[in-house]
């Protein structure tokens, strides 16, 4: 083993002895900290004020509208007019605008629920994968000391000439290839410690070793209505195409004419009073340009009818797949668990039959890489497993950055 490997061996070991001590994230201040400090969250909630504020702008529209003009008429008199102007009756078009601006509220605030659910599935992503290493890199670290263990047993073996300096070789290799085991899986640690830490936006120095989630939807239906019923994504598609219809309304208004209620009082000039009367009020506009516009919004409402129905196909994939990665993954991990309690029990039974001659010392150095093997394999089931249970609760809307306060604890097995 040269310089530089029992140094970052040895690094290695520091750090996680460094981790141990420090005080662990919990996996429901690790969301809550990415969810409300994500920019991305902040900037589709300012997106969400401002469509409520079109909203009411809308909703303006049918009060009446003030305007004043002043001047000097032929004589060189000042003249003031004062105009009230009330919509009677517009073809839609208010209520259209009304509609729209409403529909564009909604989608707003399922693109806040949207962002907040990626930086979720993100977040548990990051703190599984790290749980995962971290797990995997604890149990490199047993297998190193272990072949330390072994190392210095079989070299007294061979100083007392009982048994041949091939197998100290062997043993040493053996040694290098755990050392190196345990430097990979402590440095991928170390990667997803960084990306977990920019997700939640501030250094992550451990993680919790029970960490938390929330059960599992009844049955795979179950989950399936649940996610489609919740997801955001279907929520704004859905705005979307409400939005078109909206503004399919308002185009078709605009090609017809209007009915407004106008009173009028005049100061000032030669002929001074006031007059109220009802109008009639048309604009073609530029080559009938409005019957163009509303075919144009029929089309775009179509597109979004369109990409709602692909994105339901994803959410429906998306589901599936979880829920099998949940149930094959929480299977393996049982038996990987009863695996590396097997394989224990065969490796300390092998050192002893090894002393007494009965096994060889390469069948005992495979039998602890079954180990260490069977117990990487077992982190990454149990991790895995325990990442799909969660992404469903996100998918179904169990878990959201308004329930994070009821996520309860449990952790794999």
């Amino acid at each position: 083993m040269t310089y530089f490997e029992r140094l970052a061996a040895g690094l290695g070991l520091l750090l996680l002895a460094g981790v141990a001590g420090a005080e662990a994230l919990q996996l429901q201040d690790a969301l809550r900290l990415a969810v409300t400090q994500h920019p991305t969250v902040a900037m589709r909630a300012s997106q969400r004020d401002a469509a409520a504020e079109a909203l009411d702008a809308a909703g303006r529209g049918r009060y009446p509208a003030f305007s004043g003009q002043t001047g000097k008429d032929a004589a060189g008199k000042n003249v003031f007019t004062l105009r009230i102007e009330q919509a009677v009756w517009t073809g839609g078009r208010i209520t259209g605008e009304i509609a729209g601006a409403d529909a564009a509220l909604r989608g707003a605030a399922a693109t806040v629920t949207e962002s907040q659910q990626d930086i979720l599935l993100r977040t548990v992503s990051a703190y599984a994968e790290l749980g995962r290493y971290d797990a995997s890199a604890s149990a490199a670290r047993a297998n190193v000391a272990e072949h330390e263990r072994l190392y210095r047993l079989i070299g007294h073996r061979i100083d007392n000439q009982i048994t041949s300096s091939s197998d100290g070789l062997l043993a040493e290799a053996r040694l290098s290839q755990a050392r190196a085991e345990f430097s990979q899986f402590n440095a991928l640690r170390i990667r997803a410690r960084a990306r977990l830490g920019e997700l939640v936006g501030t250094a992550v120095d451990a993680i919790a070793s029970e960490p938390l989630r929330q059960g599992r939807p009844a049955s795979l239906e179950a989950a399936l209505e649940a996610a489609t019923a919740f997801s955001p994504v279907l929520k704004r598609l859905a705005a979307q195409e409400d939005g078109a219809d909206a503004d399919i309304q308002v185009r078709r208004g605009q090609a017809l004419p209007q009915v407004k209620l106008r009173h009028d009082r005049t100061q000032g000039g030669d002929q001074p009073g006031s007059q109220t009367f009802l109008m009639l009020e048309y604009q073609s506009g530029a080559g009938l340009a409005s019957l163009a516009a509303v075919r144009a919004s029929e089309a775009r409402r179509q597109a979004a009818r369109a990409e709602r129905q692909a994105a339901l196909r994803d959410v429906v994939d998306a589901v599936g797949s979880d829920w099998a990665d949940l149930v094959s993954f929480e299977a393996q991990a049982r038996e990987l668990h009863a695996q590396v309690a097997a394989t224990t029990r065969v490796f300390e039974s092998f050192v002893r039959q090894y002393a007494v001659g009965r096994k060889s010392w390469s069948e005992v150095l495979n039998a602890q890489r079954e180990t260490s093997q069977a117990r990487y394999a077992h982190a990454d089931a149990a991790w895995s497993g325990w990442r799909a249970a969660l992404r469903l609760q996100i998918a179904t809307g169990q878990l959201t950055a308004a329930t994070l306060s009821d996520v309860s604890r449990t952790y794999p097995q």
